[in-house]
């Protein structure tokens, strides 16, 4: 117990500093290129990851949550076995997103948005052949690694956004800026795993993960439409520029759960797996988190509704003022985002 608490201490600490520098990265970055690029640009992004995030869902399976509460003792043969499924399902998305771009397009009633993500596609390819040496790192707990990773990928997605934007590239600043972010983290993490694919399938514990898997999934595609039906009909009903003024405010009024407290809840799901059989300690740890959560979160999403209009004016420029009463009413998602944070990998990892 008292390695595993060194584990999680040493996580939290890693992954927040890590948060930190991202988001002093991203806020700058998304400051200067908010005062570049069009609110229509932001808005086209947001609108091409609807179909993005949602065929995402898929890319796993689920077999990356089943890998990181697995036992140690066919661990090696489980990982080759996911390794097998993940980057097919990675190509099938690819090739089905690719083609199926322009019908998207036309639902979201925005043409413009159909090349924009068949290029994004691009994400399923790379992430998919990284997924089980990423997930190697994450239920070791080696949060330096994972650390270490995301804040490169965050400094390119910075430069290369900046360079095209300032070259008027638009809108394809970010979509050519993000691509290169996930180039670089999933290489970086693969080279820190050490992991080596071997040819080796277990049919027994593939049909064992998907049954676990299976939830997940079924989770994610829930999780798809709360977290994307609000762009699919701003967009699709009032225009990319008004779903613009929406992406910048929910970006600040989850700024906690997004960059600091969601990933404090990524850290205790492989340290509830460990003690998942232990309902107590799984009780008494949940119940810490949360109030420890709790303290930073309400005074913040105090000053976030209170100071929306400066902050909005201060950071991004007057343009940006009719987003005030969005994200005022943002600022309560956020907060129940955040406490969400030390609930949910409860269930994941006692198996729920």
């Amino acid at each position: 117990m008292s390695t595993l608490k060194h584990q999680t201490i040493s996580g939290i600490k890693w992954t927040i500093a890590a948060s930190i520098a991202q988001r002093i990265i991203s806020l700058g970055t998304t400051v200067v290129l908010a005062r570049i690029l069009s609110p229509a640009d932001f808005g086209l992004f947001a609108l091409a990851f609807v179909m993005i995030d949602g065929f995402g869902i898929f890319k796993s399976l689920g077999f990356d949550s089943a890998l990181v509460r697995r036992k140690e003792e066919d661990i090696d043969r489980a990982c080759n076995t996911a390794f097998f499924l993940i980057p097919a399902m990675g190509m099938v998305l690819f090739v089905i997103l690719f083609f199926f771009a322009p019908i998207g397009a036309k639902f979201l009633n925005n043409p413009q948005v159909a090349p924009i993500i068949r290029t994004l596609a691009l994400i399923f390819v790379i992430s998919t052949f990284a997924k089980v040496p990423q997930t190697i790192l994450y239920r070791s707990m080696k949060f330096k690694y994972k650390s270490i990773a995301e804040v490169s990928a965050s400094i390119t997605y910075c430069v290369i956004a900046l360079i095209l934007a300032l070259n008027k590239f638009g809108v394809w600043s970010l979509v050519v800026a993000y691509i290169s972010k996930t180039l670089v983290q999933v290489s970086i993490e693969w080279y820190f795993s050490g992991w080596k694919p071997k040819l080796e399938f277990d049919r027994a514990i593939a049909w064992d993960m998907f049954h676990f898997g299976k939830f997940v999934l079924i989770g994610g595609i829930i999780w798809f439409f709360y977290g994307n039906l609000d762009n699919i009909v701003i967009g699709k009903m009032l225009g990319v520029a008004l779903l613009g003024y929406y992406a910048i405010s929910m970006n600040v009024s989850n700024f906690l759960s997004d960059y600091f407290l969601g990933k404090v809840g990524m850290i205790m799901y492989p340290a509830y797996s460990k003690i998942q059989d232990d309902t107590d300690d799984v009780q008494q740890v949940m119940l810490k988190t949360l109030r420890y959560i709790s303290i930073i979160v309400f005074p913040f999403s105090f000053g976030l509704f209170i100071f929306a209009p400066d902050i909005l004016r201060l950071v991004f420029g007057e343009k940006w003022l009719p987003a005030t009463n969005i994200l005022k009413i943002l600022v309560f998602v956020g907060m129940l985002r955040s406490l969400g944070s030390a609930i949910w990998p409860v269930f994941l990892a006692r198996g729920k």
